[in-house]
């Protein structure tokens, strides 16, 4: 079989008719196969309430079917308002179970929410979704239509969202699951069962069930209440975890440097003092310290890169060594970046040595410079010699 990989850039080749073909470039098939294969089938995580179906206002027969995101075989969907529909009136002879799906269709190139309707019949079933090479249905809700029905509750409805069979969620960065409206669901289902049943109950009994449905509510409540403060909590580092990643360190020295080329020459330690191009000094994840190096303060995968300009290096040839240091706890950790750059004819050289390296709470980044051995000195050019440390992701 043929070896396959993406993404990279392409270099574009021109024809012999004169058309531009891009060598590496992929289709919307390659790239649905690359996130489904990263991302399974189903309805987000993020809130309880995504895609969920519920009893319309309005209409006996209208249901509604929430805002929210889902994944179907690699292909996104969203929607930012609710959608209602209006269903078919009962069979006057018997029930049926109507569907509510989310279709993704490759021939359409869309994913929509629509209703299946459901066969009469004495003992109803459900539509059984579609899914083929074209076509594939996530099922979101299953409605029971009663004969003659000319109106529907909340008890009607099934929510399927959370059978990973039918439908399935998808967590996402937030894996705790919201229950509080499978349990309305419940509770108000469990209210159809006990009216009809009380009037078969004696006193006594029907006052026993109620004292054990209402201590059940109240242990219900509570587990509920303590996971909605957890789901809060663990959304909310979410939210600050992705704000911290677009705060970026990009600082420069507060005036040139000139040193000479012996052993004094040597800058151990670039002095970093001002902000630059919108960059920051101090975020939450780290801080530009006195001495100009930069602290980590929270464990995670980063981007270093060093832009050191050197100018007036008169003489002949030779190589200045530029390089970031990952330091900890004042012992060298390990020595990155290294790069060498030769000056040339206008006595300018630069080095950019740059990378994405992991580091830790407590580790401490220092940019140095060490000239060659000879005679004369050097220049380390303030306005272009910067560091920039920005975070990829966090532990």
């Amino acid at each position: 079989m043929a070896e396959n990989s993406f993404i990279f850039t392409s270099n574009a080749i021109q024809k012999d008719d004169g058309t531009i073909q891009y060598d590496r470039a992929v289709n919307a098939e390659e790239i649905r196969m690359m996130v489904g294969s990263i991302i399974g089938n189903g309805v987000l995580a993020s809130s309880s309430s995504n895609l969920k179906v519920h009893k319309s206002n309005g209409s006996n027969m209208k249901v509604a079917v929430k805002p929210g995101l889902a994944w179907i075989n690699g292909a996104f969907y969203y929607n930012e308002a609710s959608k209602e529909f209006t269903l078919d009136t009962g069979d006057g002879v018997n029930p049926r179970i109507d569907t509510v799906v989310l279709r993704l269709s490759l021939t359409n190139r869309a994913i929509n929410v629509l209703i299946t309707k459901g066969t009469p019949s004495e003992s109803p079933s459900a539509e059984t979704p579609t899914r083929n090479t074209d076509t594939h249905d996530l099922v979101l809700a299953q409605i029971y239509i009663p004969k003659g029905a000319t109106s529907i509750s909340e008890s009607n409805i099934t929510d399927m969202r959370f059978d990973k069979n039918q439908c399935g969620i998808v967590t996402g960065a937030i894996d705790q699951i919201d229950t509080t409206d499978l349990f309305t669901q419940f509770n108000a289902a469990f209210n159809v069962w006990f009216n009809q049943a009380k009037g078969t109950l004696t006193e006594d009994a029907a006052g026993n069930l109620l004292n054990l449905y209402n201590a059940l509510k109240e242990s219900t409540d509570n587990i509920i209440a303590e996971l909605d403060q957890k789901i809060d909590l663990h959304v909310q580092s979410v939210v600050n975890e992705k704000d911290m990643l677009k705060q970026i360190i990009r600082v420069r020295m507060s005036g040139d440097i000139v040193r000479g080329w012996n052993k004094d020459g040597i800058i151990d330690s670039i002095p970093f003092r001002d902000t630059h191009r919108g960059g920051m000094k101090k975020t939450d994840w780290g801080e530009l310290l006195s001495d100009g190096k930069v602290r980590i303060d929270k464990d995670g995968e980063y981007f270093v890169g060093l832009i050191a300009h050197i100018s007036d290096c008169p003489g002949s040839q030779g190589t200045f060594h530029v390089g970031v240091t990952e330091t900890k706890s004042s012992l060298i950790v390990a020595e990155n970046y290294v790069h060498t750059s030769t000056y040339n004819s206008m006595h300018i050289c630069s080095g950019t040595p740059s990378n994405r390296f992991r580091f830790y709470a407590g580790d401490v980044i220092k940019a140095f410079i060490v000239p060659p051995n000879g005679s004369g000195g050097y220049r380390l050019d303030k306005k272009q010699t910067t560091l920039t440390v920005e975070p990829l992701w966090f532990d």
